[in-house]
C-alpha cells in the first residue's frame, strides 16, 4: 500500500511520531504547549488520519507553527497542503538548496523515482533555512546541520541538549538515503555522515523505518563504516 501509517505514537515528552508503512515518509509532531511543530508530511495521501491521531491526543492541526521539510521529496512534503489547510499561517521551512526545487516544481528533483504521480506543480515555500538555523518549540531547541548527500538541501535538527537528531534521509537505523537519484552525491553523503558521528545523538529519529530512543549515535557509526565499503 502507498500510503499507511501507523497511530501517533509518543517517543518522548512531547514528541510524537506516525510511523509509515507505506513509502511514504515518517510524520514526527513536536508540541510546544499552543504551538506544534510538524517534521516532515508524507505523500500527502493519508494525512487526513494523522490529523485525528493528533485530535485525539489533544494536538490541535490549527497550532501547527512550523513545517519542517527535511528535503524536496515528495514522499516528505506531499502532505504539506493539508497541515496548511489546518494551519493557513504555518510557516514552511526548507533548505534554501532544496526550497529553489520546491518553488518552480521540478520534477526530477521532487518525484526522482518516476513512481508518483506528481504534477510539476510549485510548492510553497515560507522560510529558507540554512546551516546553524535554530527552530524553538516549546523545551526544545533544534540547530540546522546541513546534510547534503540524498539532496543537495538536506538537513537533520538537532536538539544540543536532549541529544536528539531528527536525521530525514541522511541516515536511518539500518541504512542510508539513496545518492543515485539527481542531484544526490555519493561524496556529500559520505562526509554527511562523518559529521554526524561526532555529534553525541541519543534519540535517533530517521525519515523511514523505526527510531531509537537510546544510544541513536550507534546507528549513525555503523551505517557510516558501511557506506564507506559500498562505495559510490
Amino acid at each position: 500500500m502507498w500510503s499507511r501509517f501507523r497511530r501517533l505514537q509518543p517517543v518522548r515528552e512531547g514528541i510524537y511520531c506516525a510511523l509509515s508503512m507505506g513509502i511514504d515518509s515518517n510524520i514526527y509532531v513536536v508540541s510546544g504547549g499552543d504551538e506544534i511543530m510538524v517534521v516532515d508530511t508524507g505523500l500527502g495521501l493519508a494525512t487526513a488520519t494523522v490529523m485525528r491521531d493528533m485530535v485525539e491526543l489533544g494536538l490541535s492541526p490549527g497550532k501547527v507553527k512550523f513545517i519542517v521539510n527535511t528535503h524536496c521529496h515528495i514522499d516528505h512534503i506531499g502532505g504539506n497542503k493539508d497541515f496548511l489547510s489546518a494551519a493557513p499561517d504555518a510557516k514552511v521551512m526548507v533548505h534554501e538548496a532544496d526550497a529553489k526545487f520546491m518553488l518552480r516544481g521540478d520534477l526530477s528533483a521532487i518525484e526522482p523515482t518516476g513512481m508518483l504521480e506528481y504534477g510539476g506543480q510549485r510548492m510553497r515555500v515560507d522560510v529558507m533555512l540554512r546551516e546553524g538555523s535554530r527552530i524553538s518549540i516549546g523545551d526544545y531547541e533544534f540547530r540546522v546541520l546541513h546534510t547534503p548527500g540524498h539532496t543537495p538541501g538536506c538537513i537533520c535538527l538537532y536538539d544540543d541538549e536532549y541529544k536528539i537528531l531528527f536525521s530525514g534521509d541522511t541516515v536511518f537505523l539500518d541504512g542510508v538515503g539513496r545518492y543515485d537519484f539527481p542531484y544526490s552525491s555519493y561524496s556529500d553523503l559520505l562526509e554527511s555522515l562523518e559529521r554526524l558521528a561526532k555529534i553525541e545523538v541519543e534519540t535517533l529519529l530517521p525519515g523511514h523505518g523505526y527510531y531509537a530512543t537510546r544510544d541513536g549515535s550507534r546507528y549513525i557509526r555503523g551505517n557510516l563504516m558501511w557506506l564507506r565499503e559500498l562505495g559510490p
